[in-house]
């Protein structure tokens, strides 16, 4: 029996429940909904509560405030499995048939809703014409604010050579959205605004589509000049449109914050209490000297590697080893977690509790 349709239709973070023709649950959940694009729309569960298959397709309307159709659409044909279920998509029901796509007002800008009220109908058609369920939800979309700059702040003075970039994410964010960053970096001319820097000069660096809000600058990007200035920006892209673009922050360098050459990996490096500035370059193993100011026997008691996402990187317990006094050798093989070219953080507490940190990037040996 058709009546015996059970769909779950699933709208970003939220979800609304169809019980046959009769019953409609909204969960309390859904009004905090903020973005809605056309990909939300079609991300449903069905589920056939018959023993019988059943060929349906949907039917899918928007409409504004005012009453006006906003969005249309149908689905190609889905088979449901008797006692079944299906995770649909939009992927999955093509091809959509759209017959109203929303950019008359517009309404829908890079496959996303702007900010307004609106109401999402969806009905579910036996084939043969038939209505199985049907049911009317209202949303509320917010507009989507674009990346804020977090780090380097604005006219900072930095005394690293390789700056983390960092900047808030957009909000807010559909599940099923393809989001991405721009990262920009201009030269900053003598007598420019930042604005104007962004406008008129040639980017110094540029990194498209950035998955995370954190972006390592790399070693094999153009060196920065401690003698110069420097502005950037972040573009927030979803579903490949742009969303919007960060304010132009400036920021400049010590003028010896930027070495000639990062530590190389054939010499030994000094542990410090804070980071240096400076990369060190671990080619498959790190060399480095301990503090041992306290007494000759308080050697690494512990130590530990974070990748960028500050999440710890396992490495095998006899990897460390004892090279002279206060001096030891950390072996990081290759395959063994580490990805080149990749930054890490090195950790290192001594018996009184105090902890040392190496800033790294890591190389094969062959590099």
């Amino acid at each position: 029996m058709i009546r015996t349709l059970f769909l779950c239709l699933l709208l970003s973070i939220s979800a609304v429940t169809f019980y046959g023709q009769t019953q409609t649950v909204f969960p309390s959940q859904f009004l905090l909904q903020g973005s809605l694009s056309i990909y939300d729309l079609w991300r449903i569960n069905l589920f056939n509560q018959s023993s019988n298959n059943q060929l349906v397709f949907l039917e899918v309307t928007v409409t504004n405030s005012a009453s006006q159709v906003v969005y249309a659409g149908r689905s190609s044909n889905v088979m449901l499995p008797g006692s079944g279920s299906v995770n649909l998509t939009h992927l999955n029901i093509a091809p959509i048939t759209i017959t109203n796509d929303g950019s008359a007002g517009p309404y829908v800008v890079n496959g996303l809703f702007v900010a307004g009220s609106y109401e999402v109908c969806l009905k579910v058609m036996v084939v043969e014409g038939r209505e199985a369920a049907n049911s009317c939800m209202p949303v509320s979309v917010m507009q989507i604010n674009p990346p804020n700059l977090v780090f380097p702040f604005d006219k900072d003075t930095l005394a690293i050579s390789y700056p983390m970039f960092t900047w808030t994410p957009m909000f807010p964010i559909g599940s099923a959205q393809s989001v991405g960053y721009n990262l920009k970096i201009y030269e900053l001319q003598n007598g420019q605004t930042p604005l104007a820097a962004v406008q008129l000069n040639p980017a110094f660096y540029v990194q498209n589509n950035v998955l995370s809000t954190v972006h390592p600058y790399p070693i094999n990007a153009p060196q920065f000049d401690s003698t110069k200035a420097y502005v950037w920006q972040v573009e927030g892209m979803i579903n490949n449109g742009s969303i919007g673009k960060s304010p132009v922050w400036e920021f400049c360098f010590a003028q010896d914050s930027i070495p000639d050459t990062l530590d190389s990996d054939i010499s030994c490096v000094e542990l410090q209490r804070v980071p240096r500035g400076t990369i060190y370059l671990a080619r498959e193993e790190i060399c480095f000297r301990f503090d041992a100011r306290y007494s000759e026997q308080v050697g690494p008691s512990n130590y530990r590697i974070f990748n960028e996402q500050n999440r710890e990187v396992a490495t095998n317990s006899n990897a460390l080893s004892k090279i002279s006094a206060n001096t030891y050798r950390l072996e990081l093989p290759f395959g063994t977690g580490f990805v080149e070219e990749n930054y890490y953080v090195l950790e290192v507490s001594n018996e009184l509790g105090e902890v040392f940190q190496l800033k790294f990037t890591y190389l094969k040996k062959d590099k």
